[in-house]
């Protein structure tokens, strides 16, 4: 008798897309996008920043997280970033004025708020504004092409989504974790 123990992974969670990742497994169909915001020092910027797309993240001197790719950001010198180890450390880097700001995943930092793990979404003195021309990033589960059973949870995963869609009661999910 086969055990769980005995079988290989089946599936993850929380996984965008990449060619590399394509080739390796199956996919769900997205169930959550994150989208990328600019956010600025209201000290610095008090009528905040002029930013209508990613050309314009050029004129700023530019934050970002140590060993982040930022492949998202195809108009920006990633090498001219200023890194910092953590995201409580951005935001703190923000205020002192290392830099003039920094995009990244609005849902991602909502989600460090409500951890109690950063403060950036809360935080008075830091604004924040959608990136325009920024489609959003999907994001999905994934399953193994290497046992049947990746691709048959698959289905089961993707029938669910649907109904959960079409139902209705993802976006109340959705809103629920990370309201607008």
């Amino acid at each position: 008798m086969e055990t769980c123990s005995d079988l290989p992974y089946l599936m993850a969670l929380s996984a965008s897309k990449n060619p590399e990742r394509e080739k390796q497994f199956l996919f769900s169909k997205p169930y959550y996008q994150t989208h990328y915001y600019v956010f600025y020092s209201k000290i610095k910027y008090p009528d905040g920043v002029n930013v209508t797309g990613q050309a314009d993240l050029g004129r700023y001197r530019l934050g970002g997280i140590k060993g982040y790719a930022y492949s998202a950001l195809t108009a920006v010198n990633k090498d001219a970033m200023v890194r910092t180890a953590d995201y409580p450390t951005l935001g703190r880097a923000l205020l002192a004025d290392r830099f003039d700001l920094f995009a990244e995943d609005y849902e991602v930092l909502v989600g460090l708020d409500r951890l109690g793990s950063t403060n950036i979404i809360s935080d008075p003195k830091i604004g924040h504004k959608p990136l325009p021309g920024m489609p959003g990033n999907a994001f999905h589960m994934i399953f193994t092409r290497k046992n049947p059973r990746g691709a048959q949870l698959q289905q089961l995963v993707n029938q669910e989504l649907q109904q959960m869609q079409d139902s209705g009661e993802l976006d109340k999910l959705l809103i629920k974790y990370v309201p607008r």
